[in-house]
């Protein structure tokens, strides 16, 4: 809902895209109840649309999963990158069978549940930004996204196949002037 009322606000203010918080309330969309607990799927059934980055716990994906895992009536689909570290991309190699454990709930529960995975997301691998990075022949390329590990291996192997370009890998905060 917060990403709701934030496009509503561009919308209003900036003009940016075209959205009308009204279609939320023509739908009835609602936040999920606070009240959902593990292994309790939730009163009102209904199709759920959470975005908590990941699975990350204590989030309201990560509650509404520990509710609804163990329930055969229901799904659980991921549609776009999970970090193989994050509850998230832990789950979502699961089978049906298999048991997961809510470490902040301190629950443990059998998947019942249908898990699916959509390759949905606007992440590109690493050999798709390298070629993207070739194909565009950049003066600069600055790497703002990722962690150190990542971006150092992009800084040290992108220099080869794009020689021309320099590369910045600024620090949170760093202003540069290109």
């Amino acid at each position: 809902m917060e990403i709701v009322n934030y496009f509503d606000l561009l919308s209003r203010q900036f003009g940016y895209l075209r959205f009308d918080r009204s279609i939320v309330n023509d739908l009835n969309i609602r936040r999920p109840s606070r009240d959902i607990k593990p292994g309790t799927p939730p009163s009102e059934r209904g199709l759920y649309l959470l975005s908590s980055g990941m699975l990350i716990e204590n989030t309201p994906s990560y509650n509404l999963a520990a509710s609804i895992i163990s329930d055969p009536n229901s799904g659980i689909c991921f549609v776009g990158y999970c970090d193989p570290d994050t509850p998230g991309g832990q789950l979502k190699d699961l089978k049906q069978g298999n048991r997961f454990y809510f470490s902040a709930h301190n629950y443990d529960a059998e998947i019942r549940a249908d898990i699916q995975d959509h390759h949905l997301t606007g992440h590109a691998d690493r050999g798709e930004l390298v070629l993207f990075a070739k194909q565009q022949a950049p003066k600069n390329i600055l790497l703002t996204h990722g962690d150190e590990e990542a971006r150092d291996w992009f800084r040290k192997n992108l220099h080869p196949i794009v020689p021309e370009a320099n590369i910045h890998n600024p620090l949170p905060g760093d202003i540069l002037t290109l």
